[in-house]
């Protein structure tokens, strides 16, 4: 796969960047060494060589920038390639290992928008009013609620009027 460059001389630019930044590095050094040396030498700073360090300390600064920005591309292409199998192994790995709480969760989610839930009112037997689930008499007439139906089969208890159980779908005549 070809690379696409925005600036068609960017090779070109990379080189003279790489050979000024190196030879203002390595002069930028050799004058920061001999205002170094003229000022801790034997002369004990006097005269103007140890003024060269303040002269070879940019030109060192300046140099190895260049350096940086002419190899800045190169080392951005390696990193990527170096880090990316990782990330790309790191995430399958999340993936992999979240996959089943994933489904789980969504299972759950699910079931949840299927059921209804529990019933929230029960209908009373003489007047037909709905009353609270729960509710021993009818908040209308004042009779008597009967009690759900319990499966004998599965033990799960039932809305007054069904016929079968809504749980494992025996009739509920035969659990009474």
């Amino acid at each position: 796969m070809r690379r696409r460059e925005l600036n068609h001389n960017q090779p070109s630019n990379r080189k003279w960047l790489r050979a000024i930044g190196l030879l203002l590095a390595l002069v930028g050094g050799l004058v920061l060494v001999a205002g170094l040396l003229g000022f801790f030498g034997s002369g004990g700073g006097e005269g103007l060589l140890p003024f060269a360090m303040f002269l070879g300390l940019p030109l060192l600064f300046v140099g190895i920038y260049l350096l940086k920005l002419s190899y800045l591309g190169a080392l951005a292409r390696h990193l990527a390639g170096e880090t990316m199998p990782l990330a790309a192994d790191v995430v399958d790995y999340v993936s992999k290992e979240t996959e089943s709480a994933v489904q789980s969760t969504a299972r759950a989610i699910g079931r949840g928008l299927r059921d209804d839930g529990p019933p929230t009112t029960v209908p009373c037997g003489h007047c037909g009013n709905h009353n609270e689930w729960g509710a021993k008499f009818c908040d209308q007439c004042g009779k008597p609620i009967a009690a759900p139906p319990i499966c004998v089969t599965c033990k799960t208890e039932n809305e007054p009027d069904a016929k079968f159980c809504k749980a494992c779908g025996k009739p509920i005549a035969s659990a009474t």
